[in-house]
């Protein structure tokens, strides 16, 4: 019965954190500035490659908003390098590119380089907690212009991830949900794009139906600043759908350990 109390204890204590930091995110959120409100959506497409400690991964991307007075929409690519140096840490690598209609008239191109590590706080139990830094080198050109622009930024997320009907994030047939905090700090200047990131909070469900197939549905919101036009801010509502395919296809039912995860990219 005690141990019983104390478990009931721990997860009362986690749901309250939770919940705490996604309060306090909003609040964050709703204090800044002027604001308008945009509606977003984005489609995912991940493949991983894994190789013992080491994942080869690439995100495909497409982003565009939900309005037909505004335009806007982005391509984007990912490929990304992972190695698990043991169960607590993951070092990341990414290159990841995008191509970005910011106005009618107004077009981007973006290539970035990241370097980041993954700290794992619980590896192998039930709730998974962990906080990821990426630290990127932004080239962005306007079509517009024949200049490349140069900028960096650091990138914090802190998730959660609790799986609902097994014992753990690694068992097939698997529902879950998710949610993280992310803050972006931008450390020389700003590049001239319609969402420049500043403040991110995520909320989902997924299904791992296999090893191989993993399906996510995320609810985000993303408070970021306009350096195109007049420079507003803005409060972006964003319904996130991925998919995520793990390689090599596995012909028996696998149950894999902790080890590198992939979703460096966007």
């Amino acid at each position: 019965m005690w141990q019983t109390n104390e478990y009931g204890k721990k997860k009362m204590k986690i749901r309250i954190c939770i919940l705490t930091v996604i309060i306090i995110g909003t609040g964050y959120i709703q204090a800044i500035g002027q604001q308008r409100i945009d509606r977003q959506f984005w489609q995912d497409v991940v493949l991983d490659y894994q190789l013992g400690k080491n994942l080869l991964e690439t995100e495909l991307s497409y982003q565009t908003l939900l309005a037909q007075e505004n335009k806007w929409y982005s391509l984007n690519i990912s490929p990304a390098y992972e190695r698990s140096i043991n169960k607590y840490f993951d070092l990341i690598c990414a290159l990841p590119m995008s191509y970005t209609v910011q106005t009618d008239t107004s077009n981007s191109f973006e290539i970035r380089t990241m370097l980041g590590g993954r700290v794992y706080f619980t590896p192998g139990k039930r709730i998974e907690t962990r906080f990821t830094y990426r630290f990127e080198y932004r080239f962005f050109h306007d079509q517009s212009s024949s200049e490349w622009v140069k900028s960096s930024r650091s990138r914090f997320r802190a998730e959660v991830i609790v799986p609902i009907n097994r014992p753990n994030y690694y068992s097939d047939k698997m529902l879950y949900c998710l949610g993280d905090v992310e803050l972006f700090s931008t450390v020389d200047k700003d590049v001239e794009e319609r969402y420049a990131n500043r403040f991110r909070i995520r909320v989902g469900a997924g299904y791992r139906m296999s090893y191989n197939w993993r399906f996510e549905a995320i609810y985000m919101l993303q408070q970021s600043r306009n350096n195109v036009e007049d420079g507003y801010n803005s409060v972006d509502n964003i319904l996130r759908l991925r998919i995520k395919c793990y390689f090599p296809f596995q012909k028996k039912k696998v149950m894999n350990t902790p080890g590198p995860e992939g979703g460096s990219g966007y």
